[in-house]
């Protein structure tokens, strides 16, 4: 059914990709004829990044892109047979490689066409709680095809990224009720010439398998989950190799068919310098990730706050040859005796206490979490052996009066429901914070929208409590 929407501005916010474009090649004259003309030696190649779309009370906005052709001279960009499926949502105040083709013309574009299609939309309806699909009919593309005007070069050599902003507000079509009726992409994609250097090619907490290896030149070849595109990893002296015991945290530990989790840069040579590798697992396993959206009633002990059985929204599944869920909203069962599943945390460069998510009774609504079934995909329920806690982002306003390295958080979605509708958020030494804010919590005024991104944890009491990677005073 359609459902209820509280207003438009719960679905808003900004998506932006980039389009990385880098001009390989020996060095030489930096002239760029026109695509088509000239030797065909001159070729470059395109990096699909995403990033930042706002939560709210959106918990999937899924589309695929069909097509991607730059012009002058209709040049089409690699994609699978398919299309890319992008999900939006989770790509927030970090980036995330979605597609490379290294074989793009040199010479200068002046407009891209976008081919997408197959919306998808989940939200938590204020009024019920319940989560609301709308896909197909429910959700009818008003424009397939999007032409995005931008004048840019591939030089031999150098290396261009263009940002594409996903207006979400304006894309999402609302009647008089708050009803959503469609989404109408034309018109609410900018696009910006930026420096990739930075943030934009970050290759960020990207967990895939490990496909082959050349130790002579400390590479690898490695298959992230999220896009299933092959990618070649260079490692150096300054890579920090974490958690490969009882084997050494270095380069000769990595294994064909391992699971890791990469942080590394985009490089001109079209290659990623690794900045940091994790161990996740020794075998290829089924694994998904997604967001907790439902505790049902009964399934939290009222004594122990121990939870057997939650509902999750799939953002992804793992391996690339995984058979997808017949759903993509399903239920998940948790054993509640002690060391039957493994709880994990993704801390990155966090010093987190463990036993803020060490057993059943650490998981709440609004968590995105990795779990491992027991089970081979493809039947509901599942059940847990192993449940990570990932970094994800909350999107809200400043509660009260900052109090350094504290503050209070207002969510802009219902689906995290603390008993006082505030979220703790704690920052540390490592806390980034962005411009906006060069005084970091000091720079936070009351009831200032901010966007954080780091770990979701519930005491004992069930208060939220947020650890923060980053703090973003521009959202």
């Amino acid at each position: 059914m359609m459902g209820s929407f509280a207003s438009p501005r719960s679905v808003g916010g900004l998506l932006v990709f980039a389009l990385v474009l880098l001009a390989a090649g020996c060095s030489g004259s930096s002239t760029v004829p026109p695509p088509g003309q000239g030797s065909g030696a001159l070729s470059g190649s395109l990096a699909l990044f995403g990033q930042d779309a706002p939560l709210d009370n959106l918990v999937k906005f899924e589309i695929t892109v069909t097509g991607i052709t730059l012009n002058p001279g209709n040049v089409q960009v690699s994609l699978p047979a398919g299309g890319v499926r992008l999900e939006l949502t989770s790509l927030q105040i970090t980036t995330d490689l979605i597609r490379l083709d290294q074989n793009i013309p040199a010479g200068t574009y002046t407009s891209v066409d976008l081919t997408l299609a197959n919306p998808e939309i989940k939200f938590r309806d204020e009024t019920t709680g319940a989560i609301v699909e709308l896909e197909d009919t429910q959700l009818p593309l008003q424009t397939s095809s999007v032409t995005i005007n931008v004048s840019f070069s591939i030089v031999q050599g150098q290396l261009t990224a263009l940002l594409f902003d996903f207006d979400l507000r304006a894309m999402v079509i609302t009647d008089a009720g708050g009803n959503i009726t469609g989404v109408n992409p034309s018109g609410n994609i900018a696009v910006s010439l930026v420096n990739v250097a930075g943030d934009v090619g970050e290759f960020e907490d990207e967990i895939g398998r490990v496909v082959s290896i050349n130790a002579t030149d400390s590479t690898f070849v490695f298959e992230p989950f999220s896009s299933c595109q092959q990618v070649t990893i260079t490692t150096d002296t300054a890579t920090v190799f974490e958690d490969f015991a009882p084997l050494a945290n270095v380069f000769a530990s990595l294994q064909v068919d391992q699971i890791v989790e990469v942080d590394a840069d985009l490089r001109v040579d079209g290659t990623f310098l690794a900045e940091k590798i994790e161990f996740e697992d020794d075998t290829m396993e089924d694994e998904i990730e997604g967001l907790i959206v439902e505790i049902p009633a009964g399934a939290r002990d009222a004594v122990t706050g121990a939870v057997s059985q939650f509902k999750l929204v799939l953002f992804d599944v793992a391996p690339c040859t995984a058979t997808l869920p017949a759903s993509d909203i399903f239920t998940v069962n948790v054993s509640t005796t002690p060391g039957v599943v493994d709880f994990r945390i993704d801390e990155d460069d966090l010093s987190v206490d463990p036993a803020l998510f060490d057993g059943p009774e650490d998981l709440e609504v609004g968590q995105k979490v990795d779990v491992d079934p027991v089970e081979a995909l493809g039947t509901d329920p599942i059940t847990a052996e192993k449940i990570k806690l990932e970094d994800q982002t909350i999107r809200g306003t400043v509660n009260g009066s900052p109090a350094a390295p504290n503050f209070e958080l207002s969510p802009g979605s219902s689906l995290f429901t603390d008993p006082d509708n505030s979220i703790t958020v704690r920052t540390s030494s490592v806390t980034e914070f962005d411009d906006s804010l060069p005084l970091g919590v000091a720079s936070l005024l009351v009831n200032q929208p901010v966007r954080v991104r780091g770990l979701l944890f519930r005491d004992l009491a069930g208060e939220l409590i947020f650890e923060a990677k980053r703090v973003d005073g521009t959202p």
